[in-house]
């Protein structure tokens, strides 16, 4: 994207270096530390496929099968624009705090012959996730930068990934289903187009409980990397779509906005938020090209919910914001805007409404560097998050410009020092000394540990109560897990396939399954754990899954592995626990074969369990199976699971 709009603002960002703010060095605010074991493929190896991937990348993050362990999913496309430019996505599922490459296994469905879902190279550049049907399961919604001619719809326009929830308590992943997504057509054309998609924003505008879309559209001719003409004629502009109520999209072309408020020449990014607290929500986008450099709201009509009659720019003539996100950084209930701009990153705090029902908007508030530091310009992504639990939310921004080749800049981790509520607080860029020594941003992290980042991902991958992040570089991904609280371990081991000790009569179930052995049903029992197994904070829950239907179980607890973790020959399973047993509660299955302790009015599981901070405690399922298939025993026992509790 090599337009106006970059070389203008590189002459504003050289003069800002000599400008930079001072203040207090060694603010140890948040630390995180650098895991490398934590994105792995199905049989524990570091899947380094992902670890050490350069191409450009964007996540989106929820806890996909319901299991209390947030997941990610990662879009991927060869960066800057350069051709050919299609890439496969990933999921990596969060098991027990491990990021497991489980695309094949659960993304890879597809209604159409020859499609594999996320396995089908895209030249994605959004992804979200968000329940489309209300079905209490989270789809996901992939959208592409269509820069190839003569591409099919399936691969221009956005994909939507349908979850199929569990059968038998088994969860089964997604199903692409193109028919979800209409053809797109210029406004008063009938020649199919395909959209270039840079912004994708989900929520309810129209009041009805189902998920519409918005996405930001990017559409002249760049005379950048590759140079794309697309035909003015072609030109979607920006889109809203609304959902059918069954998780079908509805282009609503301008009936429910005007052509000012769909205008994108480079559209970066869309969210559907409330901005004048009316309970309507309004669409916040921004256009980073040419004479077209503005972050933008359009109102609801709160008169005539879903159609929008209210447009504003907000960001002032001498801005050129690229990038941003929207929170309430002050705290007096009215969300502000998060701009990461070309020039210099700024704030703009939302102070009231007008009498027209508008967001009245602060003065730039510019970010705060420490001496030996600066904005750096050009920034990518922007996520804002409080990374220290003090209930001021702080900034993760990336730098990589996704159209301006360069992998020099270095991704800022912004504090959020706090202050008086609804008063214009300067978020500040800590370090542990000036110039590039020592840590910057966050205590761990390193200048050579920030630099070329295209997006990152900040959430709780080990159910510990503080945010930590992935981080999508130039150079691979990075996991970094944040220190503020000590995270309970918990391991599933004593599997029913084969290895370690044999199960009783060769019933093994299939390795990578991580279930115990085969019961007459032709199943293999399945205990996972959801929840945090803090004894301050306990939510931990057993969850078994694919036995006999109907049948009791046991849920029982032990204070070590059995056989190293191997287990013993037990009924037609294995036993995988020993030491000091306590029975924790009899459960009886549903009719798809699963039940959980604790449920309801059950005791806790630190307190069942007599658990105190830094125990290791194991646990395992037995239960009635349905005939005598195997041995003589007419019952079977789960995989095990050990926790180690914090505090």
């Amino acid at each position: 994207m090599f337009g106006f709009k970059h070389i203008s603002s590189t002459l504003i960002v050289a003069g800002l270096v000599a400008s930079t703010a001072s203040a207090q060095f060694n603010n140890a605010w948040v630390t995180f530390v650098k895991d490398t074991n934590r994105i792995q493929n199905p049989d524990g190896s570091v899947a380094t496929h992902i670890t050490t991937d350069t191409e450009e990348k964007d996540y989106a993050w929820g806890d996909v099968n319901n299991d209390g362990w947030t997941d990610v999913v990662v879009v991927r496309k060869n960066g800057w624009s350069q051709l050919p430019n299609k890439r496969v996505g990933y999921l990596m599922m969060n098991e027990y705090g491990k990021l497991v490459d489980r695309t094949a296994q659960y993304a890879s469905d597809s209604d159409l012959p020859g499609d594999f879902g996320l396995m089908t190279p895209t030249a994605a550049r959004e992804v979200a996730l968000i329940d489309i049907n209300n079905d209490g399961w989270l789809d996901m919604i992939t959208a592409a930068t269509n820069l190839t001619a003569g591409d099919p719809k399936s691969l221009t326009h956005p994909r939507v990934f349908r979850n199929k929830g569990v059968v038998n308590g088994v969860w089964q992943g997604f199903r692409h289903e193109d028919g979800r997504f209409p053809q797109l057509y210029p406004i008063g054309s009938t020649t199919p187009v395909g959209p270039r998609i840079c912004g994708l924003a989900v929520g309810d505008v129209n009041g009805d409980g189902f998920a519409d879309m918005y996405y930001a559209d990017y559409d002249e001719t760049e005379p950048g990397p590759v140079s794309i003409p697309e035909n003015p004629a072609h030109d979607t502009n920006d889109r809203l779509l609304i959902n059918d109520g069954a998780g079908n999209f509805v282009d609503s072309l301008e009936t429910r906005m005007t052509t000012e408020m769909l205008f994108s020449t480079f559209g970066t990014h869309a969210l559907i938020r409330d901005i004048n607290g009316d309970g309507f929500p309004d669409i916040v986008k921004n256009t980073a090209l040419n004479a077209a450099t503005y972050d933008s709201v359009s109102y609801q009509n709160p008169l005539n919910p879903g159609t929008f009659n209210l447009f504003q720019k907000v960001t002032s003539a001498t801005a050129t914001p690229y990038h941003f996100d929207v929170a309430d950084l002050n705290q007096d209930g009215r969300p502000d805007l998060v701009v990461g701009d070309d020039g210099q990153d700024h704030i703009k705090y939302n102070t009231g409404t007008d009498a027209l029902g508008r967001a009245t908007w602060s003065s730039n508030i510019n970010w705060s560097y420490l001496s030996g530091s600066s904005d750096g310009g050009f920034p990518g992504t922007t996520v804002v998050a409080d990374l220290n639990n003090d209930g001021w939310p702080d900034i993760v921004q990336s730098d990589v410009d996704v159209d301006l080749i360069g992998c020099n800049r270095m991704l800022k981790i912004m504090h959020n020092p706090g202050g008086v509520v609804g008063s214009n607080i300067v978020p500040r860029l800590e370090a542990q000394q000036s110039g590039s020594g020592g840590w910057k941003g966050a205590v761990g992290m390193l200048v050579s540990d920030l630099q070329g980042t295209w997006d990152c991902a900040v959430f709780d991958i080990d159910n510990d109560g503080d945010l930590d992040i992935v981080q999508g570089r130039c150079v691979g991904t990075t996991v970094w897990i944040n220190q503020l609280n000590s995270a309970p371990t918990v391991t599933a081991y004593c599997f029913g396939d084969g290895t370690g000790t044999a199960c009783p009569c060769a019933n093994h179930s299939a390795v990578g399954d991580n279930e115990g052995c085969l019961n007459s049903f032709g199943n293999g029992a399945r205990l996972s754990m959801s929840g945090s197994a803090r004894v301050s904070a306990d939510t931990f829950k057993m969850n078994g899954s694919r036995m006999p239907n109907s049948g009791p179980c046991l849920y029982f607890q032990g204070s070590t592995q059995m056989s190293a973790g191997n287990g013993i020959a037990f009924g037609d399973g294995k036993l995988c626990l020993t030491g000091t047993i306590i029975r924790l509660g009899v459960k009886f299955n549903t009719a798809t074969g699963t039940s959980s302790y604790p449920v309801g009015a059950d005791t806790k599981l630190s307190i069942a369990g007599v658990v105190n901070p830094g125990d290791t405690r194991t646990y395992q399922v037995w239960y009635r199976d349905a005939a005598a298939f195997c041995t003589a025993a007419t019952y079977n026992l789960s995989n095990g699971v050990q926790a180690v509790w914090a505090p």
